[in-house]
């Protein structure tokens, strides 16, 4: 069975709700609820949008997320995911086509930026590395800060407080258009724009801590990025038929899925544990004991 508090892409992502007075295009939300509902009649396991990877490498769901207008899907365990993406033959590079989630403003936009930190919301402001934050903002004085779209007013004079109201851009800017025109990009794991720079080449560091890296959200292209991968080869590893990741451009993207579907329950075999074991949430049993 689903999870009981499954959400749905068709039903709630552009609720009041979720996204409050940000608006998203029925352009982009088309694609994604026709993928969902393929998704819904032919993952092999049980699929939940967008939900942090939590499980063992021995998964037993999946989990699907939009990225640029288009869908990734992969399982619950980031180790899993990362060694998959590496299994794949690298395809000829493609350009994407990406789309912004949010009808955002593209005025009072400069004409170039020389470094900019874009921020996840402030669910994760937890994770966020204000060492290196710090070091970046201190160090140059032409960085600026790009607030996540959903990002609280009270966060967001934290910031202002901790580095000065002019590093601050507007979080209803166009995170894209600001990117488009910027040279350098520190960005967390959990973003999507940390694999749009990865694939743009204009990555330099990730701002999420080390301790949070291996569960956020695109980690594995992280993993990808610290093998040596460069951008073309991140972007042939995205157009691999079986990667997971399908675009609207993209006629054949069921097939696609079914590969990815196919592929990747061969690759969960070779993880079957040999021991029995159980996931145990929450237990305040000591892993280890004194004698």
């Amino acid at each position: 069975m689903d999870a009981i508090n499954r959400f749905y892409i068709s039903s709630g992502y552009s609720s009041n709700k979720r996204i409050g007075t940000l608006r998203v295009s029925n352009k982009y939300l088309d694609f994604l609820v026709k993928v969902e509902n393929f998704l819904n009649s032919e993952s092999p396991l049980p699929i939940s949008f967008d939900v942090r990877p939590c499980q063992i490498q021995y998964f037993s769901e999946y989990s699907y997320s939009d990225f640029g207008g288009g869908i990734w899907v992969r399982s619950m365990n980031n180790e899993t995911n990362a060694r998959y993406l590496l299994s794949l033959e690298i395809n000829q590079a493609i350009n994407l086509s990406l789309l912004e989630r949010y009808s955002l403003s593209d005025k009072n936009i400069n004409e170039k930026y020389e470094t900019v930190c874009f921020l996840a919301g402030s669910n994760l402001i937890d994770e966020l590395s204000f060492e290196i934050l710090d070091r970046i903002i201190f160090e140059n004085p032409n960085s600026f800060i790009k607030p996540h779209p959903l990002t609280h007013d009270s966060t967001i004079r934290e910031y202002a407080l901790r580095y000065g109201w002019n590093k601050i851009l507007d979080k209803n800017l166009s995170g894209y258009s600001i990117f488009s025109k910027t040279e350098r990009i520190y960005t967390t794991t959990n973003s999507e724009l940390f694999l749009r720079s990865l694939i743009e080449d204009k990555f330099i560091d990730t701002l999420t801590k080390y301790e949070f890296l291996a569960k956020s959200q695109y980690s594995p292209f992280f993993a990808l990025h610290k093998r040596g991968y460069t951008s073309n080869q991140i972007k042939g590893t995205i157009n691999n038929e079986s990667s997971g990741l399908v675009f609207p451009t993209q006629e054949d993207w069921k097939e696609r899925l079914s590969n990815y579907f196919e592929n990747s329950m061969k690759f969960r075999e070779s993880l079957k544990p040999v021991l029995p074991f159980c996931s145990v949430i929450n237990s305040d049993i000591p892993m280890h004991k004194s004698v």
